[in-house]
């Protein structure tokens, strides 16, 4: 029996903040260097096709984390929004890979770059297997 489609689909949000201490020793080993925190926003849109074998859609805002060199501030903060899509395939009970991708679409300032990735994944808590 299929489910229908709400029961298939999944939105997520996700807010979290990098925090960085300063380097002391930064090359050549008497600069200072720090880093402003960073935040970044995510929200995930993905289809389950089965508890294994899902896609997503995902996108991720970032802003702030300028970084500075003896108190010199870089014109280096981030302030960008990236695309991407990500899934995953099963390879058998307790394992996966994943397959993902993202882009910049909006990078204001900042880095612009493209990312591709394919891992394999591996779960070791069996008690999380599916019993049907």
């Amino acid at each position: 029996m299929s489910q229908p489609i709400q029961e298939k689909c999944l939105l997520d949000f996700y807010a979290g903040v990098w925090l960085f201490a300063a380097n002391k020793a930064f090359y050549p080993g008497e600069v200072v260097s720090s880093q402003e925190p960073m935040g970044a926003f995510q929200f995930h849109v993905s289809y389950n096709f089965n508890p294994l074998l899902w896609v997503a859609f995902n996108t991720t805002y970032y802003l702030g984390g300028a970084s500075s060199f003896d108190g010199q501030f870089n014109d280096d903060r981030r302030d960008n929004t990236w695309v991407g899509i990500t899934a995953v395939v099963p390879t058998g009970k307790l394992s996966s890979v994943k397959l993902a991708a993202s882009t910049g679409a909006v990078v204001r300032i900042g880095q612009d770059f493209n990312t591709l990735s394919i891992c394999w994944q591996k779960s070791w808590l069996s008690d999380l297997k599916r019993k049907d």
